[in-house]
Order: structure tokens, then sequence, then C-alpha cells
């Protein structure tokens, strides 16, 4: 089975443009090898084949498609180029956590990022995908906004940061993974308006037959809509938005456990607090005394 593999950044904060550039190797010569690289390094090959490799994984990136190296690991060609072959490499930097996700399975996390028990990687305020290697979507666009950050480089870096920040927003805007295909538009609407109805009515009694009756689509639709486009079930999601009201809750107020539970939706305290601790993995109260002592630093 082929694999699927792609990096999810938690944002915001938005990740920021460092530099961009464009190389070109004639046969024979190779990307160099390098380590401890603090930044992450985007390769869009737009001529030839690219051949790579990071920590014992390689790639052979051809026209068309890209790779995307982790900050701190080892970079190295696995071989030297043989035809002409050139490439748009960005750096970039993002200060929220990241992770890369193999086959459904997270295969690399950021030193920076304590484990969450039952963390997804939807489940940061946002979460930006992109893929780890293949295809760009959308060639014709993402070149063209490659041509133009890279034309921008020549100017100064004060008259162009903001321009090259905003370019390099538009691009990852390309890039990501998950937002609306022309082919899957529909389903992907979908699955905003049933996270607007969970966001809207989260402290109510919300199911799949209440959901599918608002909506006006059948249970195993929007059950399609939601895995697809946020890889998870509409209760699923639910719950998930519910323990986040109540982390806010929990630590900008002195409402009891059970008044905290009634607002975001439980009617049963006990399942509430079992529900948060299998979500974060410490008890409501822990939670509050943890955020409070972290308040008093």
């Amino acid at each position: 089975m082929e694999e699927t593999a792609y990096v999810s950044v938690e944002v915001p904060p938005l990740p920021y443009f460092l530099e961009c550039g464009r190389t070109a190797y004639e046969p024979g010569e190779q990307h160099p090898a390098r380590s401890g690289f603090a930044v992450f390094d985007l390769l869009v090959v737009d001529e030839g084949v690219l051949y790579m490799g990071e920590e014992g994984r390689h790639w052979n990136v051809e026209r068309g498609q890209s790779l995307l190296l982790l900050p701190g690991r080892h970079h190295y060609p696995v071989k030297p180029c043989d035809v002409r072959t050139s490439f748009y490499w960005i750096h970039f930097d993002a200060p929220g956590a990241y992770v890369e996700i193999r086959n459904g399975n997270i295969a690399w996390e950021d030193p920076r990022r304590a484990h969450k028990p039952g963390w997804h990687d939807w489940f940061a305020p946002r979460a930006l995908r992109l893929s780890k290697s293949g295809p760009v979507p959308l060639p014709e666009e993402t070149f063209r906004a490659l041509k133009e950050l890279y034309d921008a480089s020549a100017q100064g870096r004060y008259v162009s940061f903001w321009n090259d920040q905003r370019r390099f927003h538009d691009l990852l805007r390309l890039l990501e993974l998950g937002r609306p295909p022309e082919t899957g538009a529909n389903v992907w609407r979908v699955a905003e308006r049933i996270e607007a109805y969970i966001k809207r009515h989260y402290a109510e009694d919300v199911t799949n037959g209440t959901l599918a009756e608002a909506l006006h689509f059948h249970p195993n639709y929007l059950l399609r809509c939601m895995k697809e486009t946020f890889g998870c079930t509409p209760l699923a999601y639910l719950q998930r938005y519910r323990i986040e009201q109540a982390k806010l809750l929990l630590a900008t107020t002195d409402l009891r456990i059970a008044e905290v539970a009634e607002r975001v939706g439980y009617a049963y305290a006990p399942y509430f607090t079992n529900n948060f601790k299998r979500e974060t993995g410490e008890t409501p109260i822990r939670f509050r005394s943890r955020f409070r002592e972290r308040g008093r630093v």
C-alpha cells in the first residue's frame, strides 16, 4: 500500500517566511548534505528529478512534485542528478509545534510539544496540513505563486517583508491538504455546516439524528463528509469541542465542575469527568489547578 504522509503544524501562530531561491543542477551535481538545519525546507521541482533522503527515507522528487524537509533532521542526496534539474526552495519557520503523520499514525513529533493522550492532527485550534511529498495541487497556480515569491526576493528585505509574508501564506493555502478540491467541494461545504452547527449548539443534546434533521442530509452522508474533511465523526468532533470549551471555563471561571459540565452539554458530571480525562490525560480539577499554578509562576 502506498504510504500517505503529511506534516501537521499547529496554528496560530502562522508559519513565517524566511527566504527562498531557485537552484539548478547539471547531470552529476547533487544537493548538499546537512544536519541540524533549524528550519523547514520546502523543495518544489520544476525540471528533472531530485534524489533526496531524510533520516533513512528516500524520495525521487520529479517535476511538479514537492518534498518538505523537517527542522533538525539529517538531509542528504541519495545520488547525483542524472538530468538537468531545477527546483524552488523555501525556508520557513513555524512557532507552532508540529508532527509528521504517516498512514494515520504519528511518526515524528516536535520535541517542543508534550504528547497529549488522544491528540489528533485536527485537534489544535487549527492544524495546517502540508504533504510530506508528492504532486503539488493546482500546479499552474502553485508555480505562479512560487515565481512571484522568488522574483520578489530580489527586492530589499525591508521593502518586501510584508508582501513576502502575504505571498508565502497564499502559497501555503494552495499547498494545504484538506482544502476544498473542485471534485469534493460539496463534501467540504457540508462538513463546514456540521462544524458550524456543532459550535452553535454544543451545549445542547446533539446527536446524529438532530444533525441530520437540522441539515437535511442522511446521517451516513454527514459521517462521510466529516471523515473526509476532518478525519473524525461528527460526534467525535462534538466531544472534543466540548472539552475545549470546558478547558476555557475551568481556566477562566470558578464554576463548580458540575456547572462546567452542564454548560458544555453534559448532564452527568461524572461522565464529563471521565471524558475530560480520556481526552486530556487529567481530571478537570487537576487541569484547573495546574493551569492556575502555572499562572502564578
